[in-house]
């Protein structure tokens, strides 16, 4: 047996015989037991060491006490409680049964009686507690057991009490928990640790979900969730399910209402209206006797929440949120759980430490502080703000991973809890993939909480702080659209609501520089948003009207608060854009000046992966490549998981095949490919690299086997945007292969291929390659001055490629790819 079964079943011996361990979770163990004085099964609840030191026994007698009252038939009862050897523990009913989350899983949409019928039900119990002054903080459809039909909360044992009388217990040592999809808005900001409309707000999110179908607010990262929830309306039901009348949405969409005060005073007031809004009387279960014993489906070994204590005030001093340890814990004594949580510990800690920010302890940090010491308490030694906190299970043929960020302040949980698995056996191979992840995950939300409370810190104006927060989401989902769907329309219409609520933001609060400052950023998004698309749907005039706007901005900032790193960085970054777009040859000072800038502001904040990442690409056009792959790797440096680093990655490939690295070429390849799964461009730099080094007939072969691949994967526009390219890859291999009629026939075919006709010309530069490899250095030369007629720009990018060396000493050469007119 475990050392902690051992402990609960010595503690509680000639009470409670301890069968078994039934699941662990942030907060509690739970075993299944036999209640020798009533001779019948129970489930004994132990609250975790750390939450038992910083509760207390005095403040756990009292919350049992309240929660021991909370009789109601739609209440889970508690049974028993108590302190035992240190050990602090209730006892409630054990029943096999399922929840609210099984029925919807089968299910989907309830029928709206049926939804109606619950919804009430669980309003009568949560006035009942309410009554009690006690709080639920975590409703969701997994704490809602079904019994009969019937519906029943659980874990109220872990609801904080709102009674204020004894501030010295009730308030010294809090307790933060939740799931962020049902938590209300002023959960989401820390405004309310969580009273009793943020329940009401919760039931409204399960109301609205046994109707939908869906979650009220879905997003693709937590942090996007958390801004819609703060700033977004829900979607109408009637959108997906018809039938709903107007009068019923209305009342589930005021439960759900963004500031407290206008939702439903009382659970009960909101299954009132939401029974009259239906047409039919529902009958509340208050006098109803429960006959059976009450199923608890204790889900702890899927817990979605963390929970942990506060140690005592917050003080207004604590450690940057940046500074961070990690710990992974196996809930269960199997072999796998444990080895995979110590490898996820190293993992993790190593993938977080790639970059400078956050700065991250050793993985065995958190290892050698006893259980039994709170968060607090080792962050006080360690002197870190945040703890990646996960968890490991084995169930039957499965490992179970759940993890999240809490601040060590407040013990606050920083966005949601991500959950994955994989199968017992198969964890090696998808350890660096898991642990990659992870920290990519951990980075966005950490990050983005920071951003937020920075945002919040500068502006005292709600309205001005929530216009932001929206317009940044809706920056992040029209980059997503256009990058990921090609759907660029949808892109502009985001980005021009995004425009008009930094527009309201900038009203709302004149002396705030965040507002403006996101206004030149996207108008760089829109830039980026049009080199998604297909360019000859573009209108060159106006995407160079977005970045002159975007200048006049970063200007405007500069003259104002001097050189503001993020100024500096806008600057910088539209400059590159400037030359790039521009129809007519710009001097090579543009990009001079547009590297000035990025290094002015990497001056006063290296953490800019943009400026980094916008370096690289100018000292690239520039033809200074090995400035340009310090550049790169200094971005990785600051942060290796960085949204925009996986957009740049592919350019590792390339910089190392330009250096004649081949091995450092396909490690990047393969690194993009193990981490970046969904990312079309590393599904083909494995051709990437063998078009630049292939030499045998085997190698075209191989070529055509990789392009036939890559040709079969649907909806991914960057590959289908390189088709031609391809073909250039796999001629330039028949060139090295002295196969010189089937290079040629290779081109010929792809220019005149009646599907592809007219796009060829932008791979100009890479069909005088192939001819350069053939020996046909005329027609090569043709080829180039076609091509940088076309685009100046890419005179000093040719005129120090690996591919055109051969060429240096040709006078033609020279003269083609001289810049001195232009500067």
């Amino acid at each position: 047996m475990s050392e902690l079964l051992n402990q609960v079943a010595t503690a509680l011996e000639g009470r409670y015989e301890i069968k078994e361990e039934l699941g662990s979770g942030g907060m509690a163990t739970v075993f299944l037991a036999h209640d020798l004085q009533y001779e019948r099964e129970v489930a004994v609840k132990v609250l975790k060491p750390s939450l038992s030191e910083a509760m207390g026994e005095k403040r756990f007698l009292r919350e049992v006490q309240i929660t021991a009252n909370l009789n109601h038939p739609g209440i889970l009862p508690m049974l028993d409680s108590g302190v035992a050897q240190g050990v602090m523990y209730y006892v409630m009913p054990y029943v096999e049964g399922g929840s609210l989350r099984g029925l919807l899983e089968r299910e989907a949409q309830l029928e709206i009686d049926e939804a109606v019928r619950i919804t009430c039900e669980l309003a009568a119990a949560l006035d009942v507690a309410h009554e009690h002054n006690v709080v639920h903080r975590d409703i969701k459809p997994e704490n809602v057991l079904m019994h009969d039909g019937r519906p029943v909360l659980a874990d109220f044992g872990i609801a904080t009490l709102v009674d204020t009388t004894d501030s010295s217990v009730t308030t010294a040592k809090d307790l933060v928990m939740g799931t962020v999809a049902y938590m209300s808005p002023e959960r989401c900001t820390g405004e309310s640790r969580g009273e009793r409309r943020s329940d009401v707000y919760a039931l409204g999110c399960v109301a609205y979900e046994m109707l939908s179908g869906e979650r009220p607010f879905t997003a693709r990262t937590t942090t996007g969730l958390v801004a819609r929830i703060v700033a977004e309306p829900p979607r109408s039901i009637r959108i997906v399910r018809p039938a709903i009348s107007k009068q019923v949405e209305k009342v589930v969409l005021r439960s759900l209402a963004k500031v407290p005060a206008d939702r439903q005073r009382t659970a009960g007031k909101f299954a009132d209206d939401f029974t009259r809004a239906a047409g039919e009387r529902v009958i509340h279960p208050a006098t109803r006797v429960l006959t059976a014993a009450i199923v608890i489906l204790l889900a702890l070994l899927g817990i979605k929440t963390i929970v942990d204590s506060l140690s005592h005030e917050e003080s207004a001093e604590w450690f940057p949120r940046t500074e961070i340890a990690v710990r992974f814990s196996a809930t269960d004594s199997t072999e796998s759980s444990a080895w995979f949580a110590s490898a996820l510990t190293r993992g993790v800690t190593r993938a977080l430490s790639i970059g400078g920010a956050p700065s991250v302890r050793s993985g065995n940090a958190l290892a050698s502080f006893p259980s039994e010491h709170s968060n607090r308490s080792v962050a006080q030694v360690l002197e870190i703000g945040t703890i990646v906190d996960g968890h490991v299970t084995t169930r039957d043929s499965t490992v179970i991973l759940d993890v999240a960020l809490v601040s060590t302040r407040t013990s606050r949980l920083l966005g949601d809890v991500s959950r994955d698995s994989v199968r017992v056996g198969e964890q090696f191979g998808l350890l660096d993939r898991t642990a990659g992840a992870l920290a990519n995950q951990l980075r966005e939300q950490l990050g983005m909480t920071i951003r937020l409370e920075r945002w919040r810190a500068e502006t005292g104006n709600e309205a001005a702080w929530r216009s932001v927060q929206r317009a940044h989401s809706l920056r992040e989902e029209a980059l997503e659209q256009a990058e990921r769907t090609r759907r660029t329309s949808t892109a502009y219409r985001m980005l021009s609501e995004a425009d008009s609520l930094l527009s309201n933001a900038e009203r709302s609060d004149t002396s705030w520089v965040e507002p403006t400052l996101l206004r030149g950023f996207l108008e760089h998004d829109r830039v980026r948003v049009a080199e998604f698309s297909n360019l000859a749907d573009v209108d060159t005039s106006e995407v160079l009207g977005w970045i002159r706007r975007g200048l006049l901005i970063a200007d405007q900032l500069v003259l104002a608060h001097g050189s503001n790193a993020k100024a500096m960085e806008l600057r910088g970054l539209l400059k590159i854009r400037q030359w790039f777009w521009s129809p007519e040859e710009l001097a090579s000072s543009v990009l001079n000046g547009a590297i000035a800038d990025l290094l002015a502001g990497l001056k006063d904040d290296e953490s800019m992966v943009g400026a980094w990442l916008g370096l690289y690409t100018a000292y690239g056009a520039l033809g200074q490549f090995e400035e340009g792959a310090r550049a790169m790797d200094r971005a990785l440096v600051v942060d290796a998981w960085h949204q925009e680093v996986e957009a740049s990655r592919v350019h590792q490939v390339f910089t190392a095949l330009r250096q004649r690295d081949v091995e450092a070429a396909r490690t990047h390849c393969a690194f993009g490919r193990l981490h970046y799964p969904k990312n079309p461009l590393f599904f083909s730099c494995g051709l990437d690299v063998l078009g630049w080094t292939g030499v045998t007939e085997a190698d075209v072969a191989h070529a055509w086997d990789l392009t036939a691949e890559i040709e079969g994967l649907q909806g991914y526009g960057d590959l289908d945007n390189r088709w031609h390219y391809r073909r250039m890859l796999v001629a330039s291999i028949a060139a090295r292969a002295g196969l010189r009629d089937s290079a040629v026939s290779i081109l010929q075919n792809a220019e005149t291929d009646p599907n592809r006709m007219g796009s060829a010309r932008h791979w100009l530069a890479q069909k005088a390659n192939v001819f350069l490899l053939i020996g046909d250095t005329a027609t090569s030369l043709q080829l180039l001055k076609e091509y940088l007629e076309a685009n100046p720009q890419q005179r000093l990018f040719v005129s120090e490629h690996v591919w055109y060396q051969p060429l240096h000493d040709h006078p033609e050469f020279a003269s083609m790819v001289d810049t001195s007119q232009a500067n």
